[in-house]
């Protein structure tokens, strides 16, 4: 038998980092297409926000895609903490959005990449996550 980890449905929170909102998102998806639509559609949801860092791995037939981006945070401070939750987790077939209402009080890299991993966590905890197990079909037997 085959499986992977995913979530089970929507998660949502909401967390204070200094003055900083932090909202996170995460859905379950079967493609990229459906994660790109996610993110975008969270990106118009909060087109007034500092950032929206983003993060997926999706599975489609033998290949794994993966993706992170920082949407304007310091390299490596948002998107790749985000993604490397999901790769920690061993999820798949997921998507994470970090919301950013800056506050005014800066976080350093070592507090942003705290926040953004702490906040794609809580979230993908708050969606559930699940095992799917694939289950390989066996041949008819018939006694004789």
């Amino acid at each position: 038998m085959e499986g992977y980890k995913t979530i089970r449905g929507f998660g949502k929170v909401e967390k204070l980092y200094v003055d900083s909102l932090f909202i996170g998102y995460a859905i379950p998806v079967n493609s990229e297409k459906e994660a790109k639509e996610f993110i975008r559609n969270v990106k118009e949801a909060h087109s007034d926000a500092t950032h929206n860092v983003s993060a997926y791995r999706v599975r489609e037939g033998n290949t794994l895609l993966s993706y992170y981006d920082d949407d304007g945070e310091p390299r490596g401070s948002a998107g790749k903490p985000v993604f490397k939750v999901l790769e920690y987790k061993g999820l798949e077939n997921v998507v994470v959005v970090v919301t950013r209402y800056f506050g005014g009080t800066k976080l350093g890299y070592g507090g942003l990449i705290k926040a953004y991993s702490e906040t794609a966590s809580e979230a993908l905890e708050k969606a559930g996550i699940i095992e799917i197990i694939k289950k390989r079909a066996r041949g008819n037997c018939f006694p004789i």
